[in-house]
């Protein structure tokens, strides 16, 4: 199996059709309905890419997770002794609004789709993150040498 995605989504349907498209695209994913279940998944699972619906309503919203998640990073990287990189995250939205915001914002480690995603559209993104996040292990592996 290739990287590690966790999809955060209380979208079943589209939950499991962005599944569908990237386990054909040979990645391991993991899903969860909301941040809360999400932040119980990475007990067992540590991902290489998030994908998570932007919304402030879910149990333990984005901003909630987006930030626990960067403390349990912070915390992996340090229990497992690897080279600290972000991990990248791909946010979610069904607002057009939110896509216009989010556009200016666009990093290395972070974008945005809109919902739902068109399949190329989706594998792109994703094999674009991943393989940014991959470079940047591999520069700071290089230095540590």
């Amino acid at each position: 199996m290739g990287s590690k995605i966790l999809v955060i989504d209380n979208d079943k349907e589209l939950v499991e059709s962005m599944k569908r498209i990237l386990k054909r695209s040979l990645y391991d994913v993991q899903t969860a309905e909301n941040g809360k279940e999400g932040l119980t998944v990475l007990k067992s699972f540590w991902p290489d890419l998030v994908l998570l619906e932007l919304t402030e309503t879910n149990e333990c919203s984005c901003t909630e997770f987006l930030q626990k998640f960067r403390t349990l990073e912070a915390d992996y990287a340090e229990e497992n002794q690897d080279g600290m990189i972000e991990i990248p995250f791909i946010f979610i939205t069904d607002s057009e609004d939110v896509i216009h915001n989010f556009n200016g914002l666009h990093t290395k480690n972070y974008a945005c789709l809109l919902k739902p995603a068109e399949p190329d559209e989706l594998r792109e993104c994703v094999s674009e993150k991943i393989e940014r996040a991959q470079q940047q292990l591999e520069a700071i592996c290089n230095t540590e040498e």
